[in-house]
């Protein structure tokens, strides 16, 4: 809570892959990097593009994961520096994917990154067309944060099984994400953003909550 607080999420992703927290300089180096890495190529897109309209964006977002592997040249190299690399380049390309995906299912272009705006900033242009407000920004860069100290979930820990066997890293995230669609893990977010369209405004929220509680409901999120 105390580094979402003053610290953005590359300064987190820093801290989990260098072992510390970035300088200045180092942070706005890692945002061109990553910045850098964020487009997709036309191919991967068309892929996109041919499934079903139905497609749930997390399907989308599977399928497009586990196809950016044959892209990597350089996929056997299994090693710890070689894996880092991978996960810079990923951190680049998955805001990318996930918005294509869901632009493409809803019959939208996708929108290309800006290199001018922060990582979780370019995320929410890309997937609404808009600049987003600085608190809109502040609100989802955050959450980027409190989601990384979620220790071990169902999605790290299919990851870590699925790495555990020599397999590759998008073949591990790829599970990842089938673990993070079931309706007990990430489909409980979904949950969430239903019963709060269901209720409109705090305080029908505030009594949607009371009811489920005294009926012993599960609540999720």
């Amino acid at each position: 809570i105390d580094l979402s607080k003053t610290k953005s999420y590359l300064e987190l992703v820093h801290l989990l892959l260098e072992g510390r927290l970035p300088e200045e300089s180092e942070t706005e180096t890692l945002e061109r990097k990553i910045n850098s890495a964020s487009s997709l190529p036309a191919e991967h897109l068309r892929l996109l593009e041919l499934l079903p309209e139905h497609t749930h964006p997390m399907d989308s977002l599977r399928t497009g994961l586990s196809a950016l592997a044959g892209y990597d040249r350089q996929i056997d190299d299994r090693s710890p520096s070689a894996n880092k690399e991978r996960a810079y380049q990923l951190l680049g390309k998955m805001p990318a994917l996930t918005a294509a995906s869901y632009r493409i299912i809803n019959k939208k272009e996708p929108i290309l990154p800006l290199q001018t705006l922060s990582y979780s900033a370019n995320f929410l242009y890309m997937m609404t067309g808009k600049l987003p407000s600085s608190l809109e920004e502040q609100i989802f860069d955050r959450s980027l944060v409190l989601y990384s100290e979620h220790e071990m979930p169902n999605s790290t820990f299919a990851a870590r099984v699925i790495a555990s066997t020599q397999s590759d890293l998008y073949g591990a995230l790829t599970g990842a994400v089938a673990s993070l669609k079931g309706n007990l893990h990430g489909g409980a977010n979904e949950a969430v953003m239903y019963m709060l369209l269901d209720a409109k405004t705090p305080s029908e929220f505030e009594q949607l909550l009371q009811t489920k509680l005294k009926r012993k409901e599960k609540i999720m999120g």
